[in-house]
């Protein structure tokens, strides 16, 4: 039997943000993926790999320690590897404190297609899966469908009920697993692993359940009350009260602090007279003398200052700075000034406010470089603005120093960066505009926008300071390139021949949603046989105009995916074309003219646009509780049979749409319907309401 490690794209809480999606958080002294290695080798699986969904990004110290266990790394799920045996997979979302040979047996007994490992609590009564299974090998095309918002216990819930023949197997264990995704279970566990002796660090107890790490120091004044745990390397002032806490490696706390029921992990500075409660406070933070901090979490890299402190159920995030004096009262999602925000256009920047300043645009260019890969050649373009100049020379220096060759093109436009890309002539692109809005358009080596999943590869990237290493010395080479305009020119005029017989129309700007209506329609006359695509918010009145034409494929709102989906087709003739259309105004009125030339206008212009209702709401929730929400509308009944479920929720049946989409800025939910009626979808989107408003009067 081989076994899988499998991260499903879940958030973390602030507290993990430093680790590998939680497997390389510490749990008493030991990171959750050894705890995982150690149990599959005690019941004899010793081939372990690591599967990351959504080309998920490692840096180079998490695959050392990924490699220091033994377990192999894969950029991309081979069933081929798995496809003669049985397999475990294990999600580590929590800690396991039983032996695997009882799941295994089990599912040999019963000879079961997939066994599941649930934990009962004894006390509660609740049930939970923990992550645990083990699969035949007919049934591992799971993994390839589940996501950030559809985990492998949905998959398994549904093909529950759609194969009922196929044998699902429940192993049940009593009080055994833990998870590790919030804070009071976080320090149960801890302090649960510090009652069992079960810790990862050198050292010795010197007392029952209480545990010194090598090389520690602790003052003769100080009261320990088990369970207690303190690390390596860590010193321990006069005066200080330490109870039921963990403390992790090279962590120095000043005299008089006093921690109660905590897990401090690595690294850490506190000053005179600090009081911990009930908290999680990350890597390399700095706490100064008075700090208080109740029931709460702080992100790693944080400072806070002299008589701060943080309330209960607040999140600070990593990087933040609380100033001397300060209550902390509502969780602090982001401190930082360099965060990326991103549309369904692009990539947003303010330089000209000075909001980004040119070391995050320098930053950007060695994220970007790691992305691409070490050596590419990657296209900068910007248009006739200062600022767009500035900005491009500063991410041009990220760029160079990642060791990407740059080809630099002055004065451009976007559609003929894309075209550059799909030539071959780059590996990628960027392109930087400040013309009405400042933004990055991030191009694979199609020219087409980066993807939604390949937006969080770039992000993770960005986020965690993930870049690659550049041998010493080696910079990247730079050149200009010249007048490529004149060549994409004669590109598309080629592919609209008969533009030239009526180019005297005067077009003026046209709508994106008017645009996507007239290309569709112009497509499925010349093309009859292409696949249309159509994005979301123009897909009802299309439907209708078009009388719900087989070829039509519904694709979402965000560019980079529609050109993905696109791209699968871009070979059929016609899809080309209508990618063209609908992506550079240029292109749109070649393609007009040359539809005039063949068919006349008479048709488009008789085009009657359905009149399509349009509402937006928004429904607030408590304390940046976006993702947990999320994930109580995807397990309910109601959702599962009546949406599709994916990074957003969305209902569609032909009468109208309903989308339920995440909003991170304003914390809670936007809600779009598009319907031809108004009363279309109330009894939808009142039940989402209340699942929401139910959730948030729990939480309150």
């Amino acid at each position: 039997m081989k076994a899988i490690i499998f991260n499903e794209a879940k958030k973390m809480p602030h507290f993990c943000t430093a680790y590998d999606s939680g497997l390389l958080l510490p749990v008493a002294g030991r990171t959750v993926i050894e705890d995982i290695v150690i149990l599959l080798k005690q019941c004899g699986i010793k081939e372990i790999f690591l599967y990351g969904k959504n080309n998920y990004s490692y840096s180079s110290s998490d695959l050392f320690e990924y490699k220091k266990l033994g377990v192999r790394v894969c950029d991309t799920f081979d069933k081929k590897i798995f496809d003669k045996d049985s397999t475990m997979i294990i999600t580590g979302k929590g800690i396991c404190r039983f032996n695997f040979d009882g799941v295994i047996d089990c599912h040999r007994e019963n000879r079961a297609g997939i066994t599941c490992v649930q934990n009962k609590n004894s006390e509660t009564g609740v049930i939970e899966n923990t992550g645990i299974y083990i699969f035949e090998p007919n049934f591992l095309y799971l993994i390839d469908e589940c996501g950030e918002s559809i985990t492998l216990s949905d998959l398994i819930a549904r093909k529950k009920m759609s194969e009922s023949g196929k044998r699902i197997q429940i192993f049940e264990v009593f009080d055994s697993w833990i998870r590790i995704d919030n804070i009071e279970d976080y320090i149960k566990i801890n302090l649960k692993s510090v009652n069992e002796n079960n810790v990862g660090s050198k050292g010795r107890f010197i007392d029952k359940d209480i545990f010194v790490g090598e090389n520690s120091m602790i003052a003769g004044t100080v009261k320990l009350t088990p369970p207690v745990m303190i690390g390596s390397n860590c010193l321990i002032g006069s005066d200080c009260e330490i109870s039921g806490s963990v403390i992790g490696n090279d962590t120095i706390v000043e005299s008089s602090a006093s921690i109660k029921n905590s897990v401090i992990l690595k690294n850490v500075s506190m000053g005179k007279h600090v009081n911990i409660n009930n908290s999680v406070i990350s890597d390399n933070v700095k706490l100064e003398d008075c700090f208080k901090a109740e029931k709460c979490s702080v992100g790693q890299r944080s400072i806070c200052r002299s008589a701060s402190a943080v309330l209960s159920g607040v999140d600070v995030s990593s990087d933040t700075v609380i100033e001397q004096g300060c209550v902390v009262e509502k969780s602090i999602d982001s401190c930082r000034d360099d965060m990326l925000e991103f549309d369904e256009d692009g990539l947003k920047f303010e330089f000209c406010r000075k909001q980004t300043v040119p070391e995050t645009m320098a930053k950007l260019g060695c994220s970007l470089g790691t992305f691409y890969g070490f050596t590419s050649c990657v296209v900068i373009g910007y248009d006739a603005d200062n600022t767009s100049l500035t900005a491009a020379y500063a991410l041009v220096s990220g760029l160079m120093y990642s060791g990407i060759n740059v080809k630099l093109l002055a004065d451009t436009t976007l559609p003929v960066m894309r075209w550059i890309c799909r030539q071959g002539l780059a590996d990628g692109g960027v392109y930087v505009s400040a013309g009405i809005q400042e933004k990055l358009y991030i191009l694979n080596s199609h020219g087409n926008d980066i993807s939604s999943h390949e937006r969080k590869r770039f992000e993770e990237i960005y986020e965690k300071n993930k870049f690659t290493s550049v041998p010493n010395g080696y910079i990247g080479q730079i050149e200009e390139m010249k007048n490529p305009e004149e060549f994409y020119t004669a590109y598309i005029s080629e592919i609209f021949p008969e533009a030239y017989r009526s180019l005297s129309l005067d077009m003026r700007p046209v709508k994106d949603d008017i645009k996507d209506i007239v290309c569709a329609v112009m497509i499925s006359k010349m093309y009859p046989e292409a696949p249309v695509f159509v994005p979301l918010n123009s897909f009802l009145a299309v439907s209708k105009i078009l009388n719900s034409n087989k070829n039509l494929i519904r694709c979402g709102l965000n560019k980079g995916d529609i050109m993905a989906e696109m791209e699968k087709f871009i070979k059929i003739p016609g899809v080309y074309q209508q990618y063209l259309m609908m992506y550079d105004d240029f292109a749109f009125e070649l393609a007009l003219s040359h539809y005039k030339a063949i068919n006349g206008l008479s048709e488009i212009r008789q085009i009657r646009i359905p009149n399509v209702r349009k509402r937006k709401l928004f429904i607030e929730c408590n304390k940046n509780r976006e993702s947990e929400i999320y994930d109580r509308l995807c397990d309910d009944e109601f959702i599962r049979k009546n949406f599709e479920i994916g990074d957003t929720l969305l209902h569609y049946d032909g009468k109208g749409y309903v989308r339920v989409l995440k909003d991170n800025v304003r914390h809670g939910f936007n809600i779009d319907v598009e319907s031809f009626n108004e009363e279309y979808a109330e009894d939808l989107t009142t039940k989402i309401n209340n699942i929401i408003l139910s959730y948030n009067e729990k939480n309150v």
